[in-house]
């Protein structure tokens, strides 16, 4: 998906979209896919800045633990965390310029 989605935003904006919405379910991963598929989100997170592209991509908190949950928050720009009516939004750090 990383290198893939370059070409879906160029193909969105020639069709005269704003950009490119990506989403993505995380349910799926076994015990031992953890490492390396934390690698896949930092790479697709590095491939999308600077591009008119927004991903949502979504874990089932109830199957990560707070360190994997730490770092899904790291992968990404931002996150959101909560149930439907009290759900909080967190920024990333590193994706603030340092502030």
């Amino acid at each position: 998906m990383p290198y893939a989605v370059a070409g879906e935003e160029e193909r969105a904006l020639a069709e005269g979209y704003n950009g490119l919405r990506i989403a993505g379910d995380a349910r799926f991963l076994m015990a031992g896919d953890w490492s390396t598929f934390m690698e896949y989100e930092h790479a697709a997170t590095s491939r999308c800045n600077g591009r008119r592209i927004v991903t949502l991509c979504s874990y089932a908190r109830a199957q990560c633990n707070d360190q994997q949950m730490s770092e899904v928050m790291y992968a990404h720009h931002c996150a959101l965390e909560g149930p439907d009516a009290d759900v909080q939004a967190f920024a990333v750090y590193q994706f603030l310029g340092g502030l």
